[in-house]
């Protein structure tokens, strides 16, 4: 089994829009007191027990970037740096987790021919989560060709998100999927509904 975590209003109990803007301090704060404490407690458990994860985002650094830096420079944090840095936060051992997946992509940036094509799909990117799950499916498989006894199908792969339309759209293609209900981020009730 393998988790795949939302990152907004599931990992944190806020939305960030795609990006942090203000000084470092500023941005470490997000991450310091909007960490759902359920989520930081069922990830660092499954990354103890070595269960593959990742972070599926539609926070995008090309999405990010007409925004202006803080007034001290300090650049906007977006995509998989964002994510990478709220791990350190997140994570027992306060590394940036390299052993996590990370997909930061914004399906509206990917509506042209040339964006699309930029990153291998022969179509307009949907407007979901099945892009992300995709690609986690692949990097899993990838993950366990030596292990011969290991099949990692969509139907392995847990998505947990706050969006209905991410959920209703990966059980249509067969993985698992539970909602995050309620503005405070993951709760491992969640996951019995």
């Amino acid at each position: 089994t393998c988790v795949a975590w939302d990152w907004d209003l599931t990992a944190v109990n806020v939305h960030s829009k795609g990006r942090l803007r203000g000084s470092r301090s500023d941005q470490d704060s997000v991450f310091k007191n909007h960490l759902s404490h359920d989520f930081v407690l069922m990830f660092n458990t499954l990354r103890e027990k070595r269960y593959p994860q990742a972070i599926l985002t539609h926070s995008d650094p090309h999405h990010a970037l007409n925004v202006n830096p803080h007034s001290d420079g300090t650049p906007v944090l977006a995509g998989e740096e964002m994510v990478r840095r709220g791990l350190s936060f997140a994570a027992e051992d306060h590394s940036e987790c390299l052993d996590v997946f990370v997909v930061a992509r914004y399906p509206y940036c990917y509506q042209t021919r040339e964006k699309w094509e930029s990153i291998g799909l022969e179509n307009a990117m949907e407007m979901c989560k099945t892009y992300h799950l995709e690609r986690f499916l692949e990097w899993n498989r990838n993950q366990c060709e030596d292990a011969v006894s290991v099949d990692v199908e969509r139907k392995n792969i847990l998505l947990i998100d706050d969006d209905p339309n991410n959920v209703e759209a990966a059980r249509s293609l067969g993985y698992k999927a539970a909602v995050v209900r309620g503005p405070s981020g993951f709760k491992l009730t969640d996951l019995l509904e």
